[in-house]
């Protein structure tokens, strides 16, 4: 049975309303499971074509910086283990609302990757918005870069969450 974005978000509104909305100085994540190598190219380039912010940088295993010019450069070097991981940053308006995301790529097997998205309450959130209509935005955004990425899982949790696969991990599934 396939379940709507409408029921995905207000089960997980329902799920994390309670912290999610509240600014105590850590970050919140999105965290996007199993990415094959080509669809964390899609999805990269997707962004990268969309935001004049956009910015990748791998972090390189030796202190040899190559500067690769193309994303899909990048992710050979991540998929190679050259680069063990790389952050995107970037800022879009596409959930309605101005956001400022951090990506953290992380190759988690053999062109597999993760990539964790970072982002702060007190922007998502700031006084006088309806926060479960921002948190729709949000999430929405999301589940659009799920599909773009092809990642076949994808949760929401505070900073420091541990590992989204483990049981009994305080991460929510949207």
């Amino acid at each position: 049975m396939k379940v709507d974005t409408a029921d995905r978000i207000e089960s997980a509104w329902q799920r994390t309303k309670e912290w999610v909305t509240d600014y105590d100085g850590a970050c919140s994540n999105g965290y996007f499971i199993d990415i094959r190598e080509e669809g964390l190219v899609v999805g990269l380039e997707a962004i990268q074509s969309r935001h004049a912010s956009f910015t990748l940088k791998p972090v390189w295993v030796d202190e040899k910086e190559l500067q690769p010019e193309f994303v899909r450069e990048v992710v050979k070097l991540l998929a190679s283990g050259k680069a063990p991981d790389a952050q995107v940053a970037y800022e879009t308006t596409e959930p309605g609302f101005d956001l400022s995301l951090s990506l953290f790529v992380d190759r988690v097997g053999s062109s597999r990757f993760d990539v964790d998205a970072v982002w702060w309450a007190d922007y998502v959130f700031p006084d006088g918005v309806d926060p479960r209509q921002r948190f729709g935005d949000l999430v929405s955004y999301f589940l659009a870069l799920h599909s773009t990425f092809g990642s076949t899982r994808l949760f929401i949790g505070s900073e420091n969450c541990e590992d989204p696969r483990n049981p009994g991990s305080p991460w929510t599934e949207i």
